[in-house]
């Protein structure tokens, strides 16, 4: 792998996913792809992103072995973690059943819906676990935001709500 080299569209291509880029992932590939093209070392590109030197190879590996694909899709992060993807409609129904209607009709006594008392309902409804996210988060299953803009103690707010409503 001494003799990676990137086509000049590529290196700006790359160069705008590191400036612009809204997954982390993907900035950090694009980032080692860049750190490789000028010639660093694995081990000097790895120590700086935080990752093993082995990642570095199978990024710059996988890079090579997908040469005829859009450079979007060579760089693309894998399979996103958490919930298979046939759980989410499961627990989207169980969401839009309760959502209208007052918590403490399902046994809860805040007068709001959040995000753990939405899962726990989930979770007893399906007989299925939903993985734990980090409170300030948005829930994936069913977009509620916890913490940003319109954020409040009193309530949880669903993606794309109007601010003037939170």
């Amino acid at each position: 792998m001494a003799n990676f080299r990137l086509a000049a569209r590529a290196i700006q291509q790359l160069r705008a996913i590191v400036r612009d880029g809204n997954s982390a992932r993907e900035i950090k590939r694009a980032q080692a792809l860049l750190w490789r093209h000028e010639g660093r070392s694995v081990r000097d590109v790895s120590a700086e992103l935080g990752v093993t030197t082995r990642t570095i190879q199978r990024w710059v590996g996988r890079y090579q072995q997908q040469a005829g694909q859009p450079l979007a899709s060579r760089i693309q992060v894998g399979k996103p973690p958490g919930r298979p993807a046939k759980q989410l409609p499961l627990a989207r129904r169980v969401i839009e059943q309760v959502w209208q209607r007052d918590p403490r009709r399902y046994g809860f006594r805040a007068l709001v819906w959040t995000v753990p008392m939405l899962r726990c309902l989930i979770q007893r409804r399906t007989k299925k676990g939903l993985a734990r996210r980090p409170s300030g988060a948005r829930c994936a299953v069913c977009g509620i935001v916890t913490s940003g803009p319109g954020w409040s103690w009193r309530g949880v707010r669903l993606l794309g709500a109007s601010q003037k409503g939170a």
